[in-house]
């Protein structure tokens, strides 16, 4: 005696998939997963409202008008993991800019008349933004090194010490003068 399973399975042919379908669908499966990745990268480094004070605050900072995201997120995550209370201090050192109305030459010196716990914050985020150091001692990072705000504000006329933009040994030969300028 046959049961309703024994019809199903007896009723239809085994399945036999071929290796390329198999290879094809692997390959499908993981360029979606690794099409994904990214994503997934971008969700975690979603703008938080201690994320977005800090790029308020830098701006405010150094001047510029935009600043670049990939160096943004790691002078952030290098702050923020010196530092267990940096996403609060964040927060509170942006009211504090907001209700004084101040600018970057008088912030410094009404958060030390008023001794603010988060003084020391400016200092911090411009070392992370021209430096492209956050920290100090043992613990110090390098986050960026060529793109550093302080490199690039005479990038101009100077490249970052200890690069070579030539071949071998063409730092030897004297700079070649132009028009009135010294290189």
């Amino acid at each position: 005696m046959m049961t309703p399973l024994d019809k199903i399975t007896r009723s239809q042919p085994p399945v036999r998939m071929q290796r390329r379908f198999f290879m094809g669908g692997s390959a499908a499966a993981l360029c979606t997963w690794m099409l994904g990745a990214p994503l997934l990268a971008q969700a975690a480094a979603a703008k938080t409202p201690a994320k977005e004070a800090f790029l308020k605050v830098s701006l405010i900072l150094t001047g510029y008008a935009k600043l670049p995201p990939a160096q943004a997120e790691r002078v952030y995550q290098a702050l923020a993991a010196g530092d267990p209370a940096f996403s609060g201090q964040m927060l509170a050192l942006q009211k504090f800019i907001a209700e004084r109305k101040l600018n970057a030459s008088s912030l410094q010196a009404a958060l030390d008349s008023e001794q603010a716990v988060f003084a020391a914050l400016p200092r911090n985020i411009l070392q992370g933004w021209y430096v492209g150091v956050v920290g100090s001692g043992a613990q110090a990072k390098c986050i960026d090194y060529e793109e550093a705000l302080m490199n690039l504000a005479v990038s101009d006329q100077l490249r970052p010490p200890s690069y070579a933009y030539g071949v071998y040994g063409s730092w030897g030969a004297q700079p070649v003068q132009t028009a009135g300028k010294k290189s």
